[in-house]
This record gives C-alpha cells, structure tokens and sequence, in this order.
C-alpha cells in the first residue's frame, strides 16, 4: 500500500518508522546549547573575553571610536545643509 501523501515521511520527521506521538505529547528537542557551541569548538571559534588585554586591538578600537564620532559629525552638518536647501527652494517656488 502507498504511503498517504499527506503523512510525513517518517524521515523527514525524525521519528522511527511504525512509532506516532502520543496525543498532547511535545516533540523531542535536542539540546541546542551542546549542539551549538560543538560546531564552533571544532571549527577553532574562541569567543571574545571581556578583559581584552592586547594594547594593540584597544588602541584600533579607540581610533575606531574617533573615527565614528567624526562621521557622525559630519553626517549631521549635511543634514542641516539638506535641511537648508530644502527651505530655499521651498522659499522660491
């Protein structure tokens, strides 16, 4: 006999062929936290620590600081330009 086709796959979702949920039962879910952090330890993933030491990334970090500050600068002085244009040509319509 065929499979209905409107039955999932036994396969697809992961449980053994010939066993159905219990009514009201939740699916089975792995634990995500172990599941997760093996890819990145396998792959040589150390995550960042709070008490970064190297003199070189808090020196990059500052400048980087400095320059975000400067572009944030910037960007509003052209908006109060665009701001102003804005008006003129409204002025001159």
């Amino acid at each position: 006999m065929a499979p209905d086709q409107h039955e999932p796959d036994p396969s697809q979702t992961g449980q053994a062929a010939g066993t159905e949920p219990e009514p009201g039962a939740e699916p089975e879910v792995a634990d995500d936290e172990d599941d997760a952090a093996s890819p990145f330890e396998a792959a040589g993933f150390q995550p960042a620590t709070a008490d970064a030491t190297d003199e070189a990334v808090l020196e990059r970090l500052d400048r980087l600081e400095e320059q975000v500050q400067k572009q944030n600068e910037l960007i509003e002085r052209q908006g109060a330009l665009i701001q102003q244009l804005v008006d003129e040509l409204s002025r001159n319509r």
